[in-house]
């Protein structure tokens, strides 16, 4: 009687493993804790289900401009989706063993439930990215796959819940759009990239003995080469820059804008209201105030300086040479009485309009002043003249 009973003990015990697990089947599926495994290996646990090797059938199709991987529907509007999460890692190959042999890796964790999507995601090999999009009218989280040779042997290993996996073609799908990923993914510690082949590197360090959330762009076989950017700390070396963010150069700095870009710096934000302080065009025309600067230098404001020096490739001398015409004092008169300003002087309208060239305007000055002087001395002469005249007469007159 006792062994009848332990032999029904025992059966009782495998009836109940089977009824939660499932022994490999036909399809060499494993289950632990469910009887209907979707992969290799298919663990439920924690009302969590987890997969090793889940298989997504198809392949990318390199004459599309996109392919995408279908993750799980999104929340959209006012349908709230209770739980719908992927946390794992795809990958697939590309080429073949006589070919790249490129494996194609892709880290996800996203979720939508109730009424938010959150997503966040890391590519090895080829770029890979996020977005939203519809496929049979429904609203989906997907991997963009970008534009290059077929993907094959799609896998998946991780958590999931009420997911969609599914390859499909551009071409099936509308309202592509990149999701904006706003959760952050964090590294604890200084990070370090860099090319084991070469001596470039960027370092990203939060906690440094002189700078704080610095980020350091280094390049090892080049002395003194570094360049700092982030924002220094009350113990940055240089008191003026203490508990300000700085872009530091140890060599020359070159900032460029390519494809006939402008360099604008800009400080007052105001949403998306720029208020640009300094433009330099594509022309290299340098503006202050002004986004399009028409001269090599466009100031919108007052200049201070405490000596401005203006180079001339003619100044006003040629009035002392013997064939200068001085105009006669009538002439000069006529003029002002026509035109309510000096000849050769810009008028008050022209000023307005045109603005004035300081280099030639100087020029005008002086010519104006050594005129001036030469009239001085005629002056004189006349004056000098008459004087001795008035004492010749005075002296005749006398005697």
């Amino acid at each position: 009687m006792k062994s009848l009973f332990v032999t029904l003990l025992f059966l009782f015990a495998c009836i109940t493993v089977i009824a939660q697990n499932a022994l490999p089947a036909a399809n060499g599926y494993i289950g632990i804790g469910t009887a209907a495994p979707t992969s290799r290996l298919h663990v439920l646990d924690n009302n969590r289900n987890y997969y090793v090797d889940r298989g997504i059938p198809g392949i990318s199709d390199d004459n599309i401009t996109e392919n995408y991987i279908l993750l799980h529907v999104m929340y959209i509007g006012t349908i709230l989706p209770t739980d719908y999460h992927v946390m794992g890692r795809f990958s697939a190959v590309r080429g073949s063993s006589v070919g790249s042999n490129r494996k194609w890796i892709v880290d996800v964790n996203t979720a939508s439930a109730y009424n938010r999507n959150i997503g966040s995601l890391v590519s090895f090999s080829d770029r890979a990215s996020l977005v939203t999009l519809t496929y049979n009218s429904v609203a989906y989280l997907a991997v963009s796959i970008p534009k290059m040779s077929t993907l094959y042997n799609f896998s998946f290993t991780g958590y999931a819940q009420n997911d969609s996996f599914r390859i499909v073609r551009g071409s099936e799908v509308t309202d592509v759009n990149t999701f904006n990923a706003t959760e952050e993914i964090g590294i604890q510690g200084a990070v370090v990239i860099k090319n084991a082949a070469t001596s470039n590197r960027l370092v990203l360090s939060g906690i440094d003995s002189t700078y704080s959330n610095i980020i350091a762009v280094t390049h090892t076989a080049i002395p003194n080469s570094q360049l700092y950017i982030g924002n220094a700390t009350s113990s940055y070396p240089v008191i003026t820059q203490r508990n300000a963010n700085i872009i530091e150069s140890y060599r020359d700095l070159h900032i460029g804008a390519a494809n006939s870009g402008k360099i604008i710096f800009e400080n007052g934000r105001n949403g998306t209201t720029i208020g640009s302080s300094m433009v330099i065009a594509n022309n290299k025309n340098v503006g202050i105030g002004v986004d399009n600067p028409a001269y090599k230098l466009t100031v919108d404001g007052t200049i201070g300086a405490r000596r401005v020096k203006v180079t001339q490739e003619q100044w006003a001398d040629y009035v002392f040479h013997p064939n200068y015409k001085l105009p006669a004092l009538a002439t000069v008169s006529q003029f002002i009485k026509d035109n309510k300003h000096l000849p050769d002087i810009p008028s008050e309208k022209e000023v307005k309009e045109r603005g004035v060239d300081l280099g030639e305007m100087n020029k005008l000055y002086l010519q104006k002043i050594e005129e001036l002087t030469l009239y001085i001395i005629d002056l004189q002469r006349q004056v000098d003249a008459l004087k001795e005249n008035t004492a010749k007469f005075m002296k005749e007159n006398n005697q």
